[in-house]
């Protein structure tokens, strides 16, 4: 096993790309892209995050980790969501 994974992330209501002040819908996607580090159990690192706007744009940076729970073989985020595959 190696100790850095590449991830993809999409987030279909990030608020930080826009809101409709009308609607309160959100208005762009957001997506983050990279290489994150794994250490003692714990995958994590900062990485940019775009707006899909056309053309997307950098946002900021965010920092992602994500804890593994082998007993449901998923990942925990700094969120508390539960991601599975």
């Amino acid at each position: 096993m190696g100790n850095s994974y590449h991830v993809r992330v999409y987030d279909f209501d990030a608020s930080t790309c826009g809101v409709d002040p009308e609607t309160g819908e959100i208005l762009y996607r957001a997506s983050i892209e990279g290489t994150l580090s794994l250490s003692n159990g714990l995958l994590s690192g900062t990485l940019p995050l775009y707006c899909q706007t056309t053309p997307p744009t950098f946002d900021s940076d965010a920092f992602l980790q994500f804890t593994y729970d082998s007993a449901t073989d998923t990942l925990v985020d700094n969120f508390r969501v539960v991601w599975s595959h």
